[in-house]
């Protein structure tokens, strides 16, 4: 008997995949409005971080409409390489240091740098977890249960 509460699998993962997308659009959105205003101050003093920071603020505005758009493995895989870039960038920037910003090194605790970490790091962790454990779109929609820790190991091995 149907309550009317019931969902089908595929319903399931619609909505699952929905909820994904809306929270990899906020913290793309976040990352881009953390950076915005850095833009001045680092297009004076490192002309070629301010530059960095318009194509992030750029690049994560356009990733966060077409994430909304449309489910593609393409735009999830920016998202991480992207995010994951950033956050590598803020490591260099802190701990060896970049040309013209040496003055940022030991500066892990910057309020603008933890939130700007914390939505670059929730973004990668998000992107990599939907590559790897969603199932392809293109792939069956009938899964087994267990069966997406068995693809990740599968995918983990080679």
């Amino acid at each position: 008997m149907n309550d009317g509460t019931s969902t089908s699998p595929s319903q399931a993962r619609v909505r699952a995949s929905s909820t994904l997308r809306s929270c990899a659009a906020v913290l793309l959105t976040a990352t881009a409005a953390i950076h915005i205003p850095l833009i001045p101050q680092h297009i004076d003093e490192a002309p070629y971080i301010g530059w960095s920071f318009v194509g992030l603020v750029a690049t994560c505005s356009v990733l966060a409409v077409s994430i909304l758009l449309r489910d593609s493995r393409a735009v999830w895989l920016a998202s991480a390489v992207v995010s994951g870039g950033a956050l590598v960038a803020y490591v260099l920037s802190r701990s060896v240091g970049l040309p013209q910003i040496g003055d940022d090194v030991g500066d892990w605790l910057n309020p603008l740098g933890v939130a700007a970490l914390a939505t670059e790091s929730a973004t990668v962790v998000l992107a990599l977890w939907t590559l790897i454990l969603r199932p392809d779109p293109r792939e069956s929609s009938a899964q087994e249960p267990g069966q997406s820790m068995t693809r990740l190991g599968e995918r983990m091995a080679g």
